[in-house]
């Protein structure tokens, strides 16, 4: 249990990273960045295949900002979610709140329980920081 930071590499040149949070029989894919430079190559959709094939036996489940803020804020997120949206990912309706800003949870495979999802970012948040609960 706990996080697990991971750095990836195409040869000798980084493309990226992500960082896991697993608790119980869930995961928390709480950050993935690509080069700015490298987006738009597939090697975020690699990275995502990597973090379920390694956790194929566990409820994978990240969270993306709302879209809000200036035009280019909003299609920043608005990229990122249909990023996750290709990949496969389902928005479970479920609104968070961390440090301000609203986050909504998405899942792949198998719909995480909301018990389930609600007791991994509490766990997250005390080892990590904050979030609270909109509904």
């Amino acid at each position: 249990m706990g996080g697990k930071m991971r750095f990836y590499f195409d040869s000798s040149e980084f493309v990226g990273f992500c960082y896991t949070f697993e608790y119980k029989t869930s995961v928390y894919l709480a950050y993935l960045a690509v080069c700015p430079e490298l987006r738009g190559e597939g090697y975020g959709s690699e990275i995502v295949d990597m973090v379920l094939g390694e956790y194929k036996h566990h409820n994978v489940f990240l969270t993306v900002e709302k879209e809000f803020g200036n035009i280019e804020e909003m299609r920043i997120r608005h990229r990122r979610r249909e990023f996750y949206r290709h990949n496969g990912w389902r928005d479970t309706g479920l609104v968070f709140v961390s440090e301000g800003l609203e986050f909504n949870a998405f899942y792949v495979d198998s719909m995480i329980h909301e018990e389930d999802l609600h007791e991994t970012l509490r766990y997250f948040e005390h080892a990590q920081r904050g979030y609270k609960f909109l509904n």
